[in-house]
């Protein structure tokens, strides 16, 4: 769901945006590296024909869903490697990726720290604080929870 409060505007300069440039052999030896399972004997191949590209986001085209690298899995399949498993990878806070690769260069942009799933906590608090949502209105915002669904949004019991 998209959070119209989840930006630099209303989160701050403080890191929002963050830019890692690395050689694209560079960008496979780290991936490498994360696809290797020390318990099992098997060293995943990885390659990217052409310039390394995301080439599929989210509904909103933010978030990052797949990319064109390869690699084969511990059964010899050959499989492309998600936009979760790049952001693992690489240690990016957020798999809102932009990518920029010329030649053997690739930098990739990040925006803010999320994955695109569930609630937004930067969205939650513009919205309380802004347009003055209760939490159920902010849970239903970012849940598909209706009065109709078998989800049920209940006050909070404190002891």
């Amino acid at each position: 769901v998209v959070s119209k409060y989840d930006d630099k505007e209303h989160v701050g300069d403080s890191g929002w945006e963050t830019t890692l440039t690395l050689s694209k052999e560079g960008l496979i030896e780290k991936v490498e590296d994360f696809l290797i399972d020390p318990d099992k004997p098997h060293n995943p191949e990885v390659s990217i024909e052409g310039d390394f590209a995301i080439t599929s986001y989210d509904p909103y085209g933010k978030y990052a869903l797949a990319t064109n690298l390869t690699y084969t899995n511990i059964y010899g399949n050959t499989q492309t490697l998600s936009g979760y498993q790049l952001r693992a990878a690489l240690g990016l806070r957020s798999q809102a990726i932009q990518v920029i690769a010329t030649g053997n260069t690739v930098t990739l942009r990040t925006q803010g720290w999320g994955h695109g799933v569930g609630l937004s906590q930067w969205g939650a608090v513009g919205y309380a604080k802004y347009d003055n949502w209760d939490y159920k209105r902010i849970l239903s915002h970012y849940y598909s929870i209706t009065d109709s669904s078998a989800h049920r949004l209940v006050a909070p019991v404190w002891d």
